[in-house]
């Protein structure tokens, strides 16, 4: 399994676990998924709009209010589910132009 594949499994089992997760441990994972989703971005030549808000803003946001304690389990949960989901759907396309198949 790849790097990219173990941390969607890893945001997707804390989104499940969203109460037993310390905030340093939420807060550690949103940074991760901006970090990766931004790479992942760069490596397909992919440039987000600078107007319009992306995943990458809102979950900045998120880790950003969480040092106040302004977001909710449930806000955590929504953003960590997405981030996965714009991960996964980023090295799909990723493998899909370079041509790697897994049989």
């Amino acid at each position: 399994m790849s790097m990219v594949n173990e941390f969607v499994t890893q945001l997707v089992r804390a989104a499940n676990e969203v109460t037993k997760i310390n905030g340093f441990q939420k807060r550690r994972l949103l940074d991760r998924a901006i970090f990766i989703i931004r790479d992942l971005r760069l490596q397909a030549k992919i440039y987000p709009q600078l107007r319009s808000p992306d995943i990458t803003s809102q979950l900045q946001m998120a880790a950003d209010d969480l040092i106040h304690g302004q977001v909710s389990n449930d806000q955590i949960q929504k953003l960590l589910l997405e981030a996965a989901g714009a991960i996964r759907e980023l090295h799909v396309g990723l493998d899909s132009k370079t041509g790697t198949r897994f049989d």
